[in-house]
């Protein structure tokens, strides 16, 4: 699980992609834009709102990002994914099938 630190295209607004593959085993992508440099968290939770896997928890660039995630050792089921950077923040579903 290592972000990309450098940003890959200009920023464009505060966006968040769906992971892809979306359904996966083990492994997929989540790609994000921020709009503007600062302290950035990307976490993973269960559907009852319970936090499985910080992803990202620092300062980042701004500009569009991935990060790859390794799922090995959650079981199979359906998480949300949360990114928050300055004083916004987005949520996607994804499936974990094994």
């Amino acid at each position: 699980m290592q972000p990309v630190l450098k940003p890959t295209q200009p920023p464009n607004g505060f966006t968040l992609d769906q992971n892809y593959p979306n359904p996966f085993n083990p492994v997929t992508s989540i790609s994000f834009t921020l709009d503007k440099a600062g302290h950035t968290r990307l976490a993973i939770y269960d559907l009852l709102g319970h936090e499985i896997k910080e992803l990202i928890n620092q300062t980042m660039s701004a500009g569009t990002h991935r990060i790859r995630v390794d799922a090995e050792s959650l079981p199979t089921g359906v998480y949300l994914y949360q990114l928050q950077s300055a004083g916004q923040s987005m949520t996607k579903k994804m499936t974990v099938l094994k």
